[in-house]
């Protein structure tokens, strides 16, 4: 888009910090997040987490017994889901910018992703990731939700306990996976019997491709994760962490909005 006087270059670093992804920072309050609900879509979804941080933070939890009977300490997250508020993304252009801006006086504005500027609208809605799938995200360089993470590279700049947390992380997450697909796949969640649905996964495995030979299970996996799986990574991906101040906003506005109680009128009353 042609850059104006009210938007430039220079405006999106008031409003959000772009250096976490390079910096392999863990998931954290107000990190901006694109996500698919399915790899058809053609549009990118968003949301910003706000999780309460001390959910977010991993740290020693208890102390648990090894095999070996030893005391260990148990380093994990308190929550098992991230909760962002969807946000509706909406391209700042010459010619609706004027008006835009004054009308979404609650927005976030402007973000930049891949080059192209937009407004934060809020919708009060909230979806519900699993923590595991989009820590991912803080595993990679360009903030993208990959099973290839170069784990090694990441764990040059994560702190002592993020350190033993994501050491052996990729193989924990694939794990979780394949738990989750022999779970789907044994029972009658697509509507088919057992012996249907290994006859559809049999007749897809006849193609070479890696995709399409693991169509059934992919779908499955995306209806299940509620996010697009494709075998090697999700529809996920980090751009930003939104400033504070601003992502506090939003939830003190989310917070007001469910405080709304819908009351019937009653005429004459």
């Amino acid at each position: 888009m042609t850059k104006s006087k009210q938007v430039n270059s220079y405006m999106k670093y008031d409003v959000a910090d772009y250096s976490i992804n390079k910096r392999y920072e863990n998931i954290s309050f107000g990190d901006l997040i694109l996500f698919k609900r399915n790899l058809n879509d053609k549009k990118w979804s968003a949301g910003i987490n706000i999780s309460q941080e001390c959910d977010n933070i991993i740290r020693i939890q208890e102390f648990v017994k090894d095999d070996e009977d030893k005391y260990v300490e148990d380093i994990a997250r308190k929550n098992s889901e991230y909760t962002l508020l969807r946000m509706e993304l909406v391209e700042i252009d010459d010619k609706n910018q004027e008006d835009l801006l004054k009308k979404k006086v609650d927005s976030i504005w402007p973000i930049e992703i891949n080059g192209v500027y937009y407004t934060l609208v809020p919708t009060y809605d909230v979806i519900r990731l699993d923590t595991d799938i989009l820590d991912l995200c803080s595993l990679n360089l360009n903030g993208k939700a990959s099973l290839g993470a170069n784990v090694n590279e990441a764990l040059k700049l994560k702190s002592y306990h993020s350190k033993i947390y994501f050491d052996k992380f990729i193989v924990k997450v694939n794990t979780k996976i394949n738990d989750r697909y022999e779970k789907l796949f044994s029972s009658e969640i697509s509507g088919h019997s057992q012996q249907e649905a290994a006859a559809a996964q049999a007749e897809v495995d006849e193609n070479d491709d890696y995709y399409e030979s693991n169509f059934w299970r992919n779908i499955l996996l995306s209806l299940s994760f509620q996010v697009g799986y494709d075998g090697k990574g999700f529809a996920l991906e980090r751009i930003c962490r939104i400033e504070s101040k601003r992502s506090l906003r939003l939830v003190y506005q989310y917070i007001n909005n469910l405080g709304r109680i819908g009351v019937s009128i009653t005429p004459g009353v």
